[in-house]
């Protein structure tokens, strides 16, 4: 929702979700965003994520 865009939720999430993986000795984690979510693709590029899957599928 853009009302709640560039006041750092995100960013404080992400830093807690960080810090317990940290703490569980969680070394790799993943997420899945929509390929024309572009907001959030910059934003998760912003803080080091990068792509490693491109998934197909089909509706049959």
């Amino acid at each position: 929702n853009k009302e709640f865009r560039r006041r750092g939720i995100s960013t404080r999430l992400k830093d807690e979700a960080l810090k317990w993986f940290k703490s569980k000795n969680i070394k790799r984690v993943s997420l899945y965003v929509f390929p024309d979510n572009k907001h959030a693709i910059n934003v998760y590029k912003k803080w080091g994520l990068t792509s490693s899957i491109f998934e197909m599928r089909m509706t049959i």
